[in-house]
């Protein structure tokens, strides 16, 4: 029974990375071209980096889910060590995002109340 639970797991991981490679060879792609894109305007070039990386992780993530086969696990394990390091990596985008708005919002409270309180005098 066990072995049957086995086959059955080996063939849907199969189609699950088979599934997943070319959506993940495509966001990779795009977002190697928008870094690209970013990368010739002059503020962009500072961060374009981060998005062009990001595609290459995805990619090699893609290609590697691409080439599971039954007894492969080694391209598994290659895509999932890909695929943590962009979600850490978009998680610090998204931690760094969300406090700059947080800086953002109390710069302009505070701005506001000086000047309010310039005002008075």
């Amino acid at each position: 029974m066990e072995m049957n639970n086995q086959a059955v797991l080996d063939d849907s991981v199969k189609v699950v990375s088979s599934e997943m490679s070319g959506w993940l060879k495509l966001v990779g792609i795009v977002s190697i071209v928008m870094g690209g894109l970013a990368a010739l305007t002059i503020i962009g070039i500072i961060t374009a980096w981060l998005p062009i990386w990001q595609g290459v992780l995805l990619l090699r993530a893609g290609n590697d889910f691409a080439n599971v086969s039954g007894k492969e696990q080694e391209a598994v394990l290659s895509g999932l060590k890909n695929l943590k390091i962009y979600f850490i990596i978009q998680g610090i985008i998204v931690l760094i995002g969300i406090a700059s708005s947080v800086l953002a919002i109390f710069l302009v409270g505070v701005s506001g109340i000086m000047d309010a309180f310039r005002g008075l005098y």
